[in-house]
């Protein structure tokens, strides 16, 4: 689990440094990266990692529930 840890932390943290700063809220993201996110990110998170890191039970204090929450 560390290492899907690891993954996921790496690609927020390339996420949030490929955004302007000041404009994090409010950017939209360009449909290629949606489409990479919703294709290959979000079933890796939700086959490995919903599970322990969701509303109910956020393990370690991560809830990956929102952009936000993380």
């Amino acid at each position: 689990m560390h290492f899907f840890r690891s993954i996921f932390l790496s690609l927020g943290g390339l996420a949030t440094l490929a955004l302007p700063l000041g404009q994090a809220e409010t950017a939209a993201f360009p449909p290629e990266s949606i489409q990479f996110f919703e294709n290959k990110i979000r079933p890796l998170l939700a086959d490995n990692c919903f599970e322990c890191h969701d509303a109910k039970k956020h393990k370690g204090n991560l809830l990956l529930t929102s952009r936000e929450a993380i």
